[in-house]
């Protein structure tokens, strides 16, 4: 059974990560500032997961890279259907196995409750950042589509859809949602240990 949840793990990891990869090696009309959060996003997947499943069922190591080695080819398979290079996303999916390789002996060798505090405080830091950041560039662009060029270009009308307020709320709800989840995951990361009593 233990064997079966790791390998069903790893499989939900590698569709995930095939996914962002496949996103990034695909669209390239998007702008630098989601280049590095689906960068960022991917690398945190993929850290995160093997940190959890490294410390959650101490593997031995050459299980580990035996089933990481499934992993780098899902991701591989990026290539194939984006129009990129093979040559990116086969280095993409060797770098991969690298870093999940390096995290697990990492992992395995630290105490559970330590790495999965290492691993809420990455997790929550990185939700945080890239929330407030995208939180930032929406806000800005609201402000500009919505108050400032109807005010100052001639004949500039930006309409006011009930999809637009719809969309608005969903995208209000879901930075509110992330926003908790971090702060939750960041103080599971930083709070002492409770005193023991006798």
């Amino acid at each position: 059974m233990r064997t079966f949840k790791i390998c069903l793990y790893e499989i939900i990891t590698a569709l995930a990560l095939l996914g962002l990869a496949h996103v990034y090696l695909g669209d390239q009309r998007l702008l630098p500032f989601a280049q590095v959060m689906l960068v960022a996003l991917y690398v945190l997947t993929a850290v995160a997961t093997e940190a959890v499943i490294a410390s959650s069922f101490r593997p031995e190591m050459w299980r580990v890279i035996s089933l990481n080695v499934p992993v780098a080819a899902i991701v591989s398979v990026s290539g194939r259907t984006s129009d990129s290079s093979l040559k990116i996303s086969t280095s993409i999916a060797i770098g991969t196995l690298i870093l999940r390789a390096l995290v697990a002996d990492i992992s395995l060798r630290g105490p559970k409750v330590r790495v999965r505090r290492i691993t809420a405080a990455l997790v929550g830091g990185t939700l945080l950042l890239e929330t407030l950041a995208t939180v930032y560039s929406t806000g800005e662009r609201i402000y500009y589509d919505y108050y400032f060029y109807p005010k100052t270009k001639e004949g500039y009308i930006m309409p006011t859809r009930w999809q637009d307020f719809v969309g608005y709320a969903v995208f209000l709800g879901a930075t509110i949602l992330v926003l908790y989840l971090s702060c939750r995951l960041l103080k599971y990361a930083f709070r002492h240990e409770p005193a023991l009593t006798i």
